[in-house]
Order: structure tokens, then C-alpha cells, then sequence
């Protein structure tokens, strides 16, 4: 586990945060979080052994690319809105350009593929699929933006909004290792978000190798998961958003649930796919 913290965008330099495959024992997954004021322009660093996916999480851009053309995306003002985010997949190679209509946070997710034969698209808000998961003190709400067959390679996207006093990623799973069908190599990154920005949640990462770690983390953080269980809590009083971003050798999501929590009702289950 490896947390990032946040930085103050500027002219030169618009991102915020940012991690890469070759940083933080990362192969295939990584992100750049970039903040654009009204009539700032950013264009994508691109490779052809990466898919890439630009999800607006707050703001008005105009996004520009050879096969999708010019586009105005008007997103939401924040990431606690009730409203999902615009994403735009873009195939490996393929440029993009993005010029703010007003204050934007963007998330560039980026993957290692060898090739990819998903073409560059823009998918809105109103295609997302949205979950109400788990019951009680683990009940969150789940923004499915970048899951389903053939939106990419080896991408996945998914945004948790996690009340106050309540838990996520939980119950504590694992998929570090590629052993289908039991449990996939799945890389994982946590972009956070708290409301009131003061506040913090903890992120606990842990392993039946000795790994055990524990932080707080803060609003506009990353953390880096590349192996062991996950879980999150959130204290009373604050509310947590974070977008996940996944990536392995496979895009097939299969993952181990902690045996000692085989016996909190409703989450005995091994490899209940309703966490993400």
C-alpha cells in the first residue's frame, strides 16, 4: 500500500496526484488527476500499450479527438451530487485534448494492454449503472461507470459514496494473485474525496504474509493497492467518495473474501461479487 498526496495544480503543471505502471510496484494500472480553471487547456500524454478513460468528475469541458470529434461534456458540480460522471474511453495512441468551460477535476485512468479492439467513445451519465450495496453499517452507493464486456481492455472504473459511520470495500477481500476462477491480479487505485474536506476515512490494507497497514486518508489523496484485503471505514460525521481504478493481466474480476469475517450475516458467502 502507498498513499499519494495532493498538490496545488498550476499553469505549468495542472496535475494534482498522479501514479504510473513502474511506480509503487504497479505493472498495468495508474492515474493522473488534473484541476482546470475556466479557459485551461490540457492535452493527454498518450502510448500505444495503453487504453486510457477521462471521467469528468466535476466541471464543463469540451474534450477533442480524431474519432469523437469535438464535444461539449456539462458534468456535474460535484462528485457528491446525485448524478454520475461523464467517462470517455480513448483507444491506445489516440490524442485528446480537453479545454475547461469552468473550474474541472478530471481523472485520467490508464492501462497497460498489448492491443485493444475497443474504440474510442464517450459514455454519459445516463448510461451508468447505479446500486444501493450492502445493508446497515455497510450500506454504500455504488456508480458502475466502466464495468460491463467490451467497454475496454483490461479497465475498470467504479465510484463509492460511503455515508458517515458506515464501512466499504467490505467485506475485506483480496484479488492480488491470478488463479482463475477462485481469484484474479486485479491492481487497485483509490482516489478520495471528503465531505467536509477536513475530514478523513481510513484505509486498511492486510495480508496472511505479515503485511498490515492502516491510514488516514485525506480529501484529493490516491492509494495504491497492489495487494492484500482493503477495507475502508468512515467515521460518523464525514461522508467518503472514492473512484476506484483496476487493471491487470486479465479484466476478469474474481476475488477472495477474508475467512474470518465468514461470520457476519449476510457476507459468508466466498467471492460475493457485490463488492467492489
Amino acid at each position: 500500500m502507498r498513499k499519494y498526496k495532493s498538490r496545488q495544480a498550476s499553469a505549468e503543471d495542472v496535475r494534482t496526484v498522479f501514479v504510473r505502471p513502474g511506480m509503487a510496484n504497479l505493472t498495468f494500472v495508474g492515474a493522473e488527476v488534473c484541476r482546470l480553471g475556466p479557459g485551461q487547456s490540457w492535452t493527454a500524454t498518450v502510448d500505444e500499450h495503453y487504453e486510457y478513460a477521462l471521467v469528468l468528475m466535476s466541471g464543463s469541458v469540451e474534450v477533442a479527438n480524431r474519432v469523437i470529434g469535438t464535444k461539449r461534456l456539462d458534468g456535474r458540480a460535484s462528485v457528491f451530487d446525485d448524478s454520475a460522471p461523464y467517462v470517455v474511453y480513448v483507444h491506445p495512441g489516440e490524442a485528446l485534448r480537453v479545454d475547461a468551460n469552468s473550474e474541472a477535476e478530471l481523472l485520467w485512468a490508464m492501462a497497460r494492454v498489448d492491443s485493444s479492439a475497443v474504440a474510442t467513445r464517450v459514455y454519459e451519465p445516463k448510461d451508468m449503472a447505479i446500486e444501493s450495496r450492502g445493508t446497515g453499517e455497510t450500506a454504500r452507493l455504488v456508480r458502475h461507470l466502466l464495468e460491463e464486456p467490451g467497454q475496454a481492455e483490461r479497465l475498470r472504473l467504479v465510484e463509492v459514496i460511503t455515508p458517515g459511520g458506515h464501512w466499504s470495500s467490505f467485506p475485506p477481500h483480496k484479488h492480488d494473485r491470478e488463479d482463475p476462477p477462485t481469484e484474479s491480479l486485479l491492481e487497485e487505485l483509490y482516489y478520495y474525496h471528503m465531505k467536509p474536506s477536513t475530514l478523513w476515512a481510513i484505509q486498511r490494507v492486510y495480508g496472511d504474509d505479515g503485511l498490515g497497514e492502516a491510514w488516514a486518508v485525506y480529501d484529493g489523496e490516491l492509494v495504491v493497492v497492489d495487494r492484500g484485503y482493503h477495507p475502508v471505514a468512515v467515521p460518523p460525521g464525514a461522508t467518503a467518495y472514492y473512484l476506484n481504478v483496476m487493471a491487470g493481466p486479465t479484466r476478469q474480476w474474481n476475488f477472495t473474501v477474508d475467512p474470518n469475517f465468514s461470520h457476519v450475516p449476510g457476507f459468508s458467502v466466498p467471492n460475493d461479487r457485490r463488492v467492489p
